[in-house]
């Protein structure tokens, strides 16, 4: 079974169930209290032996439109405890608190991680990450897998642990791990009936209660602890846009909002397609940028492909600072007012987030923005998480 048609077949899968889904809420057959959504990215990783899928975001159902699913490239891993777990070179030797080597992995609502891990976490950000659950003394990480496990389903689990000097954490929403040896046919007959016996069971794949702001705290804090692209991250925080607008005072955000440059000169582009423009409480729209959460350990001077975290920010505020100047011409104003009913004013405030909670580095920042007016701010993901888990 190649990648493709792995992906192929899931993705018409998912759809299927998704749809099938859709009719029932929509004809009476599903009571819930909560509204429910249904995860629409799909993250899929590779190793030798095993393909490894993460469900993610959160899309409503309804009546009349049909379902839409995004892919981005696939990843190839080391091993599935890579995709997991981290960059940690080798974890052969690692005791873990739940072994999956060899075996199979089905397991819902679950807490997992070494006590050493839980204690050293607790000390060094002062917040408990993780909720009581399976841990044991000596055990170095949550769980492992080898590369004869197989076929799995984990849906809502917590993972925490802890290596030099970082700490990860994953919050896990639905992931499954398919044997490539599996047939294509095989493979679609595992699945499809693994969705049935979890229907039967009310634990649906990929389908949500709305999620609440602890949980949507957790994902956004676990996505910025992996090395991912920062596509990933705003596709997962516009599937949640408007908790994501509400935590940070505003009232509404527009995603990816193409605007043409009516009058330019010759370095301006023919159009700026910001991340977000979000609407004040008086009216007025500002602007926010994402770069990537994880963006390496080695984020060093002077050696070659290495950057720092403040080349980060200054290429973050450049890109920012190019969005306020559309705003300088008046045509532009025009065509985002009648386009999109976009008004800014010069208090127009510009927000860039970028980087984990160990990579943030807040003299850095405030070394960069002392050239800058009050205007500019810059946040960390760790921030924006901390933000919507606040929210009232």
């Amino acid at each position: 079974m190649t990648v493709k048609e792995f992906e192929n077949q899931l993705k018409e899968s998912l759809i299927n169930y998704y749809e099938f889904t859709r009719k029932n809420i929509f004809n009476n057959n599903i009571k819930s209290i909560n509204q429910l959504t249904y995860n629409s990215q799909i993250r899929i990783g590779e190793t030798n032996e095993h393909f490894i899928v993460e469900l993610l975001g959160a899309k409503n159902f309804y009546p009349e439109i049909g379902i839409s699913l995004s892919t981005r490239a696939v990843e190839t891993v080391i091993s599935i405890n890579h995709f997991i777990l981290g960059s940690k070179k080798n974890f052969d030797n690692d005791m873990a608190v739940l072994d999956f080597s060899g075996s199979f992995c089905n397991i819902t609502g679950i807490h997992l991680s070494s006590a050493k891990d839980i204690k050293e976490t607790e000390s060094r950000i002062g917040i408990k990450i993780i909720k009581d659950g399976i841990r044991k003394e000596k055990s170095t990480i949550p769980l492992k897998f080898d590369k004869n496990s197989n076929n799995s389903i984990m849906q809502e689990v917590d993972l925490l642990r802890t290596e030099s000097s970082r700490i990860y954490y994953r919050y896990i929403k639905t992931l499954i791990i398919v044997e490539k040896s599996y047939t294509l046919i095989n493979f679609k007959n595992w699945l499809e009936n693994k969705i049935k016996e979890k229907w039967d069971l009310n634990h649906f794949i990929g389908i949500n209660h709305n999620s609440n702001h602890n949980t949507l705290s957790k994902s956004l804090f676990s996505l910025s602890e992996q090395n991912i692209s920062e596509r990933i991250i705003d596709k997962f925080i516009s599937d949640h846009v408007e908790q994501f607008a509400t935590s940070m005072g505003y009232k509404r955000a527009l995603p990816q909002i193409k605007l043409k440059w009516k009058d330019k000169n010759d370095k301006d582009p023919s159009e700026s397609i910001p991340d977000y423009i979000v609407e004040s409480k008086d009216g007025y729209y500002h602007i926010i940028d994402l770069k990537k959460g994880f963006l390496g350990k080695d984020l060093v001077k002077g050696k070659i492909g290495r950057k720092r975290f403040i080349d980060y920010v200054c290429e973050l505020i450049a890109q920012l600072k190019n969005y306020e100047r559309y705003f300088d011409k008046q045509a532009n104003r025009d065509y985002a007012k009648s386009k999109y009913g976009i008004e800014v004013n010069n208090n127009i405030k510009l927000i860039g987030i970028v980087g984990n909670y160990y990579e943030y580095n807040e003299e850095e920042v405030a070394q960069v923005l002392d050239q800058y007016d009050e205007k500019i701010s810059i946040i960390s993901y760790f921030d924006l998480a901390s933000l919507i888990n606040n929210m009232k």
